[in-house]
């Protein structure tokens, strides 16, 4: 978690204005990203370990591997000095997401085993998480970048909107599949309420 690693005086800092950060500020703005998507690709792998539906396992496995390399790249991004817009959120929001990311993993860890109707929530706080990351990355568009950052950011936010996508895509299987599953309730033969009466206790 990002936050934890700052000192007193850095935290002090978490609500300035992200126009007022000086370099240095916005290179930790930059890591923070880099955290977030590290926590991302460590949750989608927590779920692949705990689930066995092969039929979703392939989409969480992409935007799992999308993670990790957009963790890289900002990592390396950094080291370079990159303005952030006035209107990009705040160090508290993406500490937020941070957070809400390691908790779900957390949660995940704790459980035995992800069922199929555990899923369609599991896939909800996702979506959530996925959301935040293209807004973040959408407001680096708003600001005047080299053209090869330019491109970097408009990747990451193609691929956020692939992952949106890729988990409408794995809900509908889950439901799907869930719908599909035969109906083991067992079966109970009629039987004409008169006859019951000889098998019946007396009555006082």
């Amino acid at each position: 978690m990002f936050i934890r690693y700052l000192t007193t005086k850095d935290k002090a800092e978490l609500l300035i204005p992200m126009h007022k950060l000086s370099s240095d500020d916005n290179s930790r703005y930059i890591s923070s990203l880099s955290l977030l998507e590290v926590n991302a690709h460590l949750l989608y792998q927590a779920i692949l370990i705990k689930t066995a539906n092969q039929d979703v396992n392939s989409f969480l496995d992409e935007i799992s591997q999308d993670s990790l390399k957009h963790s890289t790249l900002l990592k390396a991004l950094s080291t370079v000095s990159i303005p952030i817009a006035p209107q990009a959120p705040l160090f508290s929001e993406i500490s937020a997401t941070n957070n809400e990311a390691e908790t779900i993993r957390n949660r995940i860890q704790a459980t035995e085993k992800i069922t199929d109707l555990m899923l369609p929530e599991i896939f909800r706080k996702l979506l959530t998480l996925e959301t935040s990351l293209y807004e973040y990355y959408g407001f680096f568009l708003q600001i005047d970048l080299h053209k090869s950052l330019e491109n970097i950011f408009l990747d990451f936010l193609n691929d956020e909107e692939k992952h949106k996508e890729l988990l409408k895509r794995a809900e509908v299987t889950v439901s799907q599949k869930t719908q599909e599953q035969p109906d083991h309730t067992p079966q109970v033969k009629y039987k004409n309420p008169d006859s019951w009466s000889g098998a019946m206790p007396p009555t006082y």
